[in-house]
């Protein structure tokens, strides 16, 4: 076996990514073997794949870790990702969006476009990632390209161009004026389809059979000639900045994290944050080559971090990852009776490194530890996980759902500290953003006013945790956080003092906004559609309103007597409704969900009565800020911290 980890080749990020059972891996192998990686193609359901080695993976036939290949094409050294297809995993494979420079998405033949597909494809148009379509299984169906294109176009809309098509450039030219023109003008050529590409104004499409190796060809070629850049591209220079998408851990137990460099050099034993990069690996499936220094554009393990986690940003942090998928309930664990609970805690902790969408909670009032999952799927895993590596059985309790808090007002957060020989102050702007945004970050202070490596340590105390709100101490979603004044002490200011200061910055913040109240929660909500006979939506139709739901009608089958509706609900009311309609419609009813995000919660006043959440009352959140008076630390509370802050 052989594999390119040529650090000259300009490296361009390609990841895969596809409704379960379409065939990624299948594809990565197959172009594993069209440019000599492996010599034969595996199959991840005998367990024989490059990239899906863990027994879990193999015992089920599905991806469940996003992997990492390296194939040369042409100029380039292009990294494949490869990526979960359940939608379960759904959050590992959001987690290498802000690492990849293209992606691939796989859409299955006989079964053409599914819900997560499109689900999918709206992630990808949303951050404007530059996409590619494979329609795979091609010899399982006798559908002809032109009614799965139209079927594609259906879900999909304009741009999407067929590279069997030998008129691919007239084709192209139509979905732009601009290219119209030169078309017309003087014709197009590699660098217009390139260009076109890169701004998501067309999406090439390929048709074959990842099993069979067919169409593989075509799309290596159509990669090499028309896709990606031409040559290599030198750094462009600048400070170090680099995005933490995955935590892992070797058979040895050795914790790597895996990072994508995105602007300039890193070197072995430099520092980042407050630890030192003790290794660099450079892996392709499960082997690996060690590196002294990687540059911007490649993908490394770093060995040595013992604080970051999947979502981890050093530098600039414009990349950063948005949560759009999260687990909308959270369950109690149970663990047996000899683990100490402080020791369950921190192993759940281990884990939550790596999977962050856990959650992982303590309740102080009745002992009980919480953590969030998305389903069957990634509680298989956790369950895996935890006896594979710590030895510890557990089960888990009915889910209860896991709620967010946002605010509708901004403020600026201010936060002090200041015990001895310790200083820092951070003043924060909070800002509401549209529903859905998730957080956003940014600094808008003078160099000259407070050193470019403080802001930096800020912006990365920021963003490296989910900030917990005032109301339930659920975590704080869509608003923008902007530094807006720091101060920092020549002789007494450590790193971990920033991290303090802005912690109670966020914190007062939120406490000001609630006494005003213009704190909220947010509650998930379903995308739901419900099938069933025609003679039972009366009933589904009044009982989804009295559940706050709303719906719609959409379509009517005569033949059948059977009507489709479709709507969105809060999963607090909707969770367990499947059982209800199977037995009033005798089982001839089919009700399918999907997350669609969160919104305002519909009964807050409600929620909020049956907390028992206190934030000044929270001792790992503090709300108030220390000051130094008369030589010793003293804590300020949250409402007159204004009145005692350094920068006016």
């Amino acid at each position: 076996m052989v594999y390119n980890t040529d650090m000259d080749k300009n490296h361009v990020t390609l990841g895969i990514l596809a409704h379960v059972d379409a065939g990624k891996t299948t594809l990565s192998e197959s172009l594993l073997l069209n440019t000599n990686v492996i010599r034969s193609a595996g199959r991840v359901d005998n367990g024989t794949s490059f990239l899906d080695r863990d027994p879990l993976e193999r015992s089920r036939g599905i991806t469940i870790y996003s992997k990492n290949a390296r194939i040369p094409i042409g100029d380039n050294e292009v990294i494949l990702i490869d990526t979960p297809g359940h939608a379960d995993l759904a959050a590992e494979c959001e987690r290498i969006l802000p690492v990849i420079d293209m992606a691939l998405l796989l859409v299955s033949a006989p079964d053409g476009v599914r819900p997560y597909t499109k689900t999918l494809w709206d992630l990808l148009r949303k951050e404007h990632i530059p996409t590619m379509i494979f329609v795979n299984k091609t010899d399982l169906t006798e559908k002809t390209q032109s009614v799965m294109i139209k079927d594609l176009e259906k879900h999909f809309g304009s741009g999407i161009i067929s590279f069997s098509d030998k008129d691919f450039f007239e084709n192209a030219a139509s979905t732009d004026e601009v290219l119209m023109d030169k078309y017309l003008d003087a014709g197009l050529d590699a660098r217009d389809i390139r260009c076109a590409f890169n701004s998501c104004t067309i999406y090439p499409l390929f048709f074959g059979s990842a099993l069979r190796g067919e169409g593989i060809s075509e799309f290596i070629s159509a990669l090499e000639n028309y896709i990606l850049p031409p040559a290599y591209l030198p750094p462009k220079g600048g400070d170090f900045s680099g995005i933490v998408y995955k935590i892992s851990h070797t058979p040895d137990n050795k914790r790597l994290s895996f990072m994508r460099v995105t602007c300039g050099t890193l070197k072995v034993k430099d520092v980042l944050g407050e630890e030192k990069v003790n290794e660099i690996r450079i892996y392709s499936g499960e082997k690996y080559t060690t590196a002294g220094s990687v540059t911007e554009g490649d993908i490394c393990a770093l060995v040595g971090m013992k604080s970051t986690h999947a979502g981890s940003v050093f530098g600039d942090c414009s990349g950063r990852p948005r949560t759009v998928f999260a687990p909308a309930l959270s369950y109690a664990v149970r663990y047996p009776a000899d683990v100490d609970k402080t020791k369950m805690l921190n192993i759940l902790r281990e884990i939550e490194d790596e999977e962050t969408t856990l959650a992982v909670r303590y309740y102080e009032q009745t002992g009980e530890i919480f953590i969030s999952l998305m389903g069957d799927i990634q509680t298989d895993v956790i369950k895996h996980t935890l006896k594979k590596r710590y030895g510890i059985d557990v089960t888990f309790d009915n889910g209860v759902v896991c709620y967010k808090e946002t605010i509708d007002m901004k403020t600026v957060g201010v936060g002090h500290y200041e015990p001895l020989k310790h200083y820092a102050e951070v003043q924060i702007l909070m800002e509401p953003l549209e529903r859905g945004m998730g957080m956003e970050y940014s600094s808008d202070v003078s160099e000259d006013d407070l050193d470019k490596n403080w802001q930096r340590l800020i912006l990365t105390h920021m963003q490296e945790r989910d900030h917990p709100g005032v109301l339930l101490g659920a975590p704080i979603t869509d608003i923008r956080l902007t530094l807006v004044a720091g101060r920092s002490h020549i002789k007494h200011t450590e790193g971990g003092d920033f991290r303090q200061a802005t912690y109670r910055a966020i914190r007062q913040g939120l406490m000001k906004l609630r006494e005003a109240g213009y704190v909220h929660i947010l509650e998930p909500y379903y995308n739901y559609t419900l099938k069933l006979p025609e003679n039972c939506v009366g009933q589904a139709m009044t009982e989804i309103s009295a559940m706050s739901g709303v719906t719609e009608i959409v379509n009517t089958d005569p033949t059948e007597l059977v009507v489709t509706l479709s709507g969105r609900a809060p999963v607090s009311e909707m969770n367990d409704y499947a059982s209800k309609v199977r037995t009033y419609t005798k089982g001839q009813g089919e009700l399918t969900l999907s997350l669609a995000g969160y919104d305002l919660c519909h009964d807050e006043e409600a929620v909020l009565a049956a907390s028992e959440y206190s934030p000044e009352s929270d001792p790992g959140n503090p709300t108030g800020s220390v000051f130094c008076s008369h030589g010793a630390g003293t804590t300020i509370p949250w409402n007159e911290v204004d009145d005692h802050k350094h920068i006016k």
